[in-house]
């Protein structure tokens, strides 16, 4: 396992302007993004490198789909279905504190969030970030707050 960023941080790097993950090192605002715990979610290094340059995309039947439930297609990511809210709350939650540009169709991060509420993991793993981090992601304590973004 390694540590994945549901928002990648190729996409950070673009938005910011400041060139390679070295040369990003440097830049206080992108190492502040670099290690925001709402944005990090445990993965397989197989699964970081497919979804690492890749948008977020519902695709369709003929994406191939791996053994944990992820399709893609091309350049395009679709996480399984119990996870597809925190993703899109996750996403929500760096376009909104970042200001940072969405990583697929805004309304393909709604839908998930209507079809995929908070559940107790979720709910359980924001308040563990909360009380570390010292900030919550609103998207998860409310959900319907997406549909104004």
């Amino acid at each position: 396992m390694t540590e994945g960023h549901i928002y990648p941080l190729a996409a950070v790097r673009s938005a910011l302007g400041c060139g390679t993950s070295s040369q990003c090192g440097r830049n206080d605002r992108y190492r502040q993004i670099a290690s925001d715990l709402h944005n990090m979610v445990p993965v397989t290094s197989r699964v970081e490198m497919r979804r690492r340059n890749a948008r977020y995309e519902e695709l369709g039947a003929g994406a191939r789909e791996d053994d944990c439930g992820n399709r893609e297609s091309a350049q395009f990511f679709e996480p399984p279905g119990e996870v597809k809210g925190d993703v899109a709350r996750a996403v929500a939650y760096m376009v909104d504190t970042y200001d940072l540009p969405w990583v697929g169709a805004s309304s393909v991060f709604k839908s998930w969030n209507r079809i995929d509420p908070p559940d107790d993991q979720e709910l359980t793993r924001h308040r563990l970030i909360s009380e570390l981090q010292g900030n919550e992601n609103p998207f998860i304590r409310n959900p319907e707050r997406l549909e104004n973004l």
